[in-house]
């Protein structure tokens, strides 16, 4: 019998072995890195471009070096001499600062630096792809990569030392994206705790990433099978950062924000299972119905069939993720909504803070688990 085992595992060392190396399992995540590192290799002998002095050369922050890193938390991204200041971009100086303290102010070291976090960035991007395209060939997030990698609008980010802000800000939230996946595919909830964490990152290199706290949440929709729970708590663990770091003039507009990308999510949430939403709403009518005029209820069933056995929690039975979530009409209706939104966001406020607490009213329903998937 041992020797049986010895055998078979000898034989699958060499099957190992005799694998093609393409079908290494670290493969095409090392020619991701090396396609990223060498199409943007040039650019490391070049000179400081146009603004990068202002947060490189002689700044009067990240040329202090790691000594000046707890003033950059405090201190805005850019202030001159007249006091005018804007944003707040307090991991690039950062990194300028650590940047600084090795290598001075050489444009040389900035550029490396700059095309290293790049193909990060498109590393993690590769990684995310595969975990939304899992059921799919592997050449398909491969495919979406490298055309990302070599697409021209990414030229001048890369090789502009200021703009690592904007890699800096993407790499954080595919960071913040993979987390969420993981914790959802794998079963392992605590990673959850890592998605604000990487999100507020991101959001403290550039603001501008704040369209991913609906992203994600969208992304996690489509492509996994989670429940309403946890695309819920998800969008309120994005939404904790986002309300801090959004550059917005009142606590009361900052609310109003999360409750409108809540709203979104939602809604989206409703149209991908709509089936399910309206059969939930006509066991509600049948059952308040019933409930006032015979004094018992019942639930239609799907073979329109009813069964007055059922209770009050089991109207709401069958809202669970379904594989078809790629329907054109409500993708094109999530699209007309999300604009409506946009609209509403600075004009009324009553009209989605409604619809946001009667869809979450009739999404959270606390059945048993098959209700909204669980937490799953």
């Amino acid at each position: 019998m041992a020797k049986h085992k010895q055998n078979k595992s000898a034989s699958t060392v060499t099957l190992s072995k005799g694998l093609p190396f393409w079908q290494h399992r670290h493969f095409f995540k090392g020619l991701v890195l090396l396609f990223a590192f060498l199409l943007f290799v040039n650019s490391i002998p070049n000179d400081s471009n146009l603004d990068d002095e202002l947060v490189t050369i002689n700044h009067r922050l990240t040329s202090k070096g790691i000594d000046a890193i707890p003033e950059i938390f405090t201190s805005p991204y850019y202030q001159d001499a007249q006091g005018y200041s804007y944003e707040y971009r307090p991991v690039v100086l950062a990194s300028f600062a650590i940047e600084h303290q090795f290598f001075g102010d050489n444009p040389h070291v900035g550029h490396f630096f700059n095309v290293v976090l790049y193909a990060l960035c498109c590393l993690v991007l590769y990684l995310v792809l595969l975990r939304l395209f899992k059921n799919q060939s592997h050449i398909i997030p491969l495919a979406i990569t490298l055309l990302f990698i070599a697409h021209p609008a990414h030229t001048e980010v890369v090789c502009s030392i200021k703009n690592r802000d904007e890699i800096l800000g993407l790499l954080f939230c595919f960071l913040s994206l993979l987390s969420a996946l993981i914790a959802i595919q794998n079963s392992k909830r605590w990673l959850l705790i890592l998605v604000p964490v990487f999100f507020a990152l991101a959001l403290m290199s550039k603001v501008t990433v704040i369209s991913f706290v609906i992203l994600t949440p969208l992304a996690i929709i489509l492509f996994t099978d989670a429940g309403f729970r946890t695309i819920l708590l998800t969008t309120l663990l994005l939404q904790i950062p986002s309300y801090f770091l959004l550059n917005l003039s009142s606590g009361f507009e900052r609310a109003m924000a999360q409750l409108g990308i809540t709203t979104v999510v939602i809604i989206f949430y409703g149209l991908t299972h709509l089936r399910a939403v309206l059969s939930s709403l006509k066991n509600l009518f049948v059952y308040i119905v019933e409930a006032l005029f015979t004094k018992k209820a019942s639930v239609i069933s799907e073979d329109n069939s009813t069964n007055s056995e059922y209770g009050f929690k089991d109207i709401f039975k069958g809202i669970i993720p379904t594989k078809d979530l790629f329907g054109f009409r409500p993708l094109l209706l999530t699209r007309a909504l999300a604009s409506l939104y946009l609209f509403l966001m600075h004009q009324r406020y009553s009209l989605y803070a409604s619809l946001s607490l009667a869809l979450l009213l009739l999404l959270a329903w606390k059945g048993d688990k098959k209700s909204l998937g669980g937490l799953a």
